[in-house]
């Protein structure tokens, strides 16, 4: 049930770009004129994008020919006079080829991008002549085939910081599948941020294994560039392949407080051994050989049986 809604043009908050704004705003229903109980009491800010450091591009592994100099000025059939007007223009933007993000700004627009996964195939420990598969996972196979009971139907799964942000559709039996998909995400810290690329392989009435994960942690692959393609291999699945897949960061202007900067799932690891010690009138009514821990967080639960 729609309890009340608040509605701001974008306009209005680039007016006065990266810096944040209190407000208290009355709750309206579908139409400005319906008013409703309740007033949202919040922050909101519109941030520029940050573009990129020339004084962190990198030189051209090519650089073009030098300029002519004063001796070599002379006309030749064919040159075009120099114009005295004319005005030399503002210099060009920094390659995002060879500019790393900057780390004064760790905030930032991430794009992900799987555009396609070569050679995609099940493990099959006996091949498809019955022989011993040679190779390891993540290694592609020699001739990909797009005939036999070995096809998957695959599909990709983004997962930023833990977290699943997007989905992408099945390619039912297919060893290339072209899915040309992906998202855009904002993020906090970018030295901070790991994407993983998980590739499953679509079951009906069991769960869809997992072919492959690829991990990119992004202060590992941005070190020369904001933005990376490239092939990676399929690892930690039951499948081969790899995939195609392209990263882009822009950093906006946002300067956040540190204790905003991390992630919003964390991992609980027991690293020592449980005691449990039990009163003495309940020793002879409770077998600790019978009994199990089970640990339970906000997001998954899980039993910790008796070695």
């Amino acid at each position: 049930d729609l309890i009340g809604r608040v509605q701001i043009p974008v306009k209005e908050l680039m007016a006065t770009p990266n810096k944040m704004f209190d407000r208290a705003d009355k709750l309206v229903g579908f139409e400005d004129a319906t008013s409703m109980s309740g007033t949202l009491h919040w922050s909101i800010g519109y941030f520029d994008k940050v573009p990129l450091n020339r004084k962190l591009e990198r030189p051209l592994d090519n650089p073009p020919p030098p300029k002519k100099s004063a001796a070599s000025m002379e006309m030749l059939p064919g040159d075009k006079a120099p114009n005295p007007a004319a005005k030399d223009g503002p210099p060009p933007p920094a390659d995002v080829k060879r500019t790393p993000p900057d780390t004064k700004y760790p905030s930032g627009i991430l794009s992900v991008i799987v555009h396609q996964i070569n050679n995609l195939e099940r493990q099959n420990l006996k091949g498809a002549s019955g022989k011993d598969r040679e190779g390891q996972v993540g290694q592609d196979t020699d001739e990909p085939s797009e005939q036999g009971s070995n096809l998957p139907s695959g599909y990709c799964e983004i997962l930023i910081n833990d977290d699943l942000v997007y989905k992408t559709r099945v390619k039912q039996y297919t060893s290339m599948p072209f899915f040309e998909a992906g998202t855009e995400v904002f993020i906090r810290d970018w030295q901070q941020t790991v994407v993983r690329v998980v590739v499953r392989d679509s079951r009906l009435r069991e769960k869809d294994p997992i072919l492959g994960i690829v991990d990119l942690p992004l202060a590992e692959i941005l070190t020369e560039s904001s933005e990376v393609s490239g092939l990676f291999s399929l690892q930690e699945g039951v499948g081969f392949g790899r995939a195609n897949i392209s990263v882009l960061f822009k950093a906006v202007d946002a300067q956040l407080p540190p204790n905003m900067l991390g992630w919003d799932t964390g991992t609980v690891e027991i690293l020592k051994p449980i005691e449990v010690s039990i009163d003495s009138e309940y020793q002879s009514t409770l077998a600790l050989s019978k009994q199990s821990l089970v640990a339970t967080t906000t997001d998954s639960t899980e039993k910790i049986g008796n070695p």
